[in-house]
């Protein structure tokens, strides 16, 4: 897929696929690249440094980045700052109805001006005292009169693109992109009905791992893993996906061959049980202990009253329309309001959603889990990986963000649910492992990895052809 890539540094599957020589002078066996067109991807594109320099050229500039939530900055003063490669950029309230960006330094001599998030009633430079107001414009130079040739108009703050989305805040850095409205076709009308803008945090993480960005995010693009790395929910759910390519963006859902819920995986061994209803129930209480996402804990209450309120011998339907029905009462009980979601709206909206080009969103009626991650600088082999966890309060029940917000080097050091856990100790020992002469690259499957494919095909359009970030109408 890859191929034409120019070779500003040695791009290690071009030497394994000619005559079985490695870069480290290693001989191992010439080989073809395997699997249907467009499946092999080259572990070149997660190495090279010539690579990354093209990423850091024709992607990180021209694509809309997810900063925040509309939440973060709730009152005015409010801001948050995001780093990518050499850019710093804050994102802030400066009025009621209007979110503003800006690059985040200084025009007087460059430094930079905010760190973190929080809130300020202006934008001061630490180093010589110049000051900003919060819609960019210059407030305070010390001896002004020094600068007899300086319009305030030469020293605002230079601002950059903000868009809006169902709750969330982007930036762009080129002032010309593709509206953000016509770049979420047709993510945006899919999951429209969820109103994830009315959601607030249950919690959020933020982590280093060593791993290139896209090695870290590629592992929440596919479920296809779930049977092996998560196999403690194999005794609940079968697990087969199929993906749908939407332009630049992809999304799975449920295979029209999988089993219903609570039926055990067919990888298993296990026999299908006479009655679903204690299948069902585990599945949502060990969705809610081991991920503390998609399912709620009142998800987790209506499930649990299968195995009093509906009889042994039901079928599954009406174990599912019982199912649905309980869910909504115990919410109803806690005082969330929910929106009014049908069964279509959930089938369409699918599993899980890759975000052009780094952001990851998997919804449920009253949760969502959002994924992004980006490169730590100019290392290849370090990323910034973020976990974002929305659910559906009662109004004044949500909790203060302070309080589920943990920022760490290590994931290790911070609280994460098992499934967590597991899949970072995967993108650990992938990101290591691709380094291995004897490893040529990934062999996605055609079928449940779909995504993943389009995602590098994407990449090799932006990156390598010089393609516009444009997602077709």
């Amino acid at each position: 897929m890859y191929k034409d890539v120019p070779h500003g540094a040695p791009m290690a599957g071009e030497h394994v696929m000619t005559d079985g020589t490695a870069a480290t002078g290693v001989r191992i066996t010439p080989r073809r690249k395997p699997g249907a067109p467009g499946t092999f991807l080259d572990k070149s594109v997660y190495q090279s440094s010539a690579f990354a320099k093209l990423e850091n050229e024709r992607l990180w500039p021209r694509s809309w980045q997810m900063v925040c939530r509309e939440q973060d900055l709730e009152s005015v003063g409010s801001f948050v700052t995001y780093d990518i490669l050499d850019e710093t950029i804050v994102v802030l309230r400066s009025s009621a109805d209007e979110i503003r960006a800006f690059y985040n330094v200084c025009q007087h001599r460059g430094r930079r001006l905010l760190e973190g998030c929080g809130k300020t009633q202006r934008l001061f430079c630490k180093y010589h005292g110049w000051r900003w107001k919060l819609d960019g414009s210059i407030d305070r130079i010390p001896w002004r009169d020094d600068f007899a040739d300086v319009t305030d108009g030469d020293v605002a703050l230079e601002p950059v693109k903000v868009g809006l989305w169902q709750g969330w805040v982007f930036i762009s850095l080129d002032p010309d992109i593709q509206p953000l409205e016509d770049y979420m076709k047709p993510i945006s009308d899919t999951l429209a009905p969820f109103r994830q803008d009315l959601m607030r945090y249950r919690w959020r993480r933020s982590v280093m791992l060593e791993a290139n960005w896209k090695v870290a995010l590629e592992a929440f693009m596919e479920a296809y893993h779930a049977q092996c790395t998560h196999n403690h929910m194999e005794p609940y759910s079968d697990g087969r996906t199929v993906c749908d390519v939407h332009g630049l963006h992809g999304m799975f859902r449920d295979s029209e061959l999988r089993r219903p819920l609570g039926m055990p995986s067919p990888l298993s061994s296990l026999p299908t049980p006479d009655d679903l209803r204690p299948n069902i129930a585990k599945f949502f209480e060990q969705l809610d202990v081991t991920l503390e996402a998609l399912v709620t804990p009142a998800d987790a209450r209506g499930a649990q009253r299968l195995l009093t309120e509906v009889p042994e011998g039901a079928e599954f339907g009406e174990i599912m329309a019982a199912l649905g029905r309980f869910q909504h009462e115990e919410a109803v009980k806690e005082g969330i309001e929910r929106p009014p979601i049908t069964y279509d709206d959930v089938r369409r909206a699918g599993q899980d959603w890759h975000i052009f080009p780094n952001m990851v969103l998997l919804p449920a009626p009253d949760s969502f889990l959002i994924y992004r991650a980006r490169p730590d600088g100019h290392n290849v082999d370090r990323c910034r990986f973020d976990v974002f966890v929305l659910q559906r309060y009662a109004p004044g029940r949500e909790p203060e963000i302070d309080s589920v917000t943990q920022i760490v080097e290590n994931w290790e050091d911070a609280d994460w649910p098992k499934i967590f856990e597991q899949d970072f100790i995967n993108i650990a020992d992938v990101h290591s492992g691709m380094k291995s002469s004897g490893f040529r690259g990934s062999i996605t499957n055609p079928v449940q990895e779909a995504v993943v494919a389009n995602f590098h095909r994407q990449l090799k359009r932006v990156v390598v052809d010089g393609a516009p970030i444009v997602q077709a109408g």
